[in-house]
């Protein structure tokens, strides 16, 4: 089964119209980009969303402080880090991974 994830949206009508499309994930961009977001308001977004559709986190080189406070803020289902393996190894109990390369 193919699964959609919609990434980097940073208002009311991106996230409404994402679940209304069917997406199974929505990203909140934490990375360097003109589409960061905050915690605070991924938090805020984070609340018109359903929990049929898995709110992921996209960090690069994280540090496991900023990682934490995202998961626990927002909060986070999942997350998708381009990262060292150590990192990964670290957070391996406390979170699931989305692995991507940019």
């Amino acid at each position: 089964m193919i699964k959609v994830k919609i990434c980097g949206l940073s208002t009311k009508e991106a996230v409404y119209a994402a679940v209304e499309a069917g997406a199974d994930y929505i990203g909140f961009v934490f990375a360097p980009s003109k589409r960061r977001v905050s915690f605070e308001k991924a938090h805020e977004l984070a609340q018109l969303i359903p929990p049929t559709v898995k709110i992921v986190g996209v960090f690069v080189q994280p540090s496991l402080k900023e990682l934490e406070t995202a998961i626990s803020v927002v909060p986070l289902d999942l997350i998708q880090i381009q990262t060292t393996f150590s990192l990964m190894l670290q957070m391996q109990d406390r979170v699931n991974f989305l692995i991507g390369n940019y």
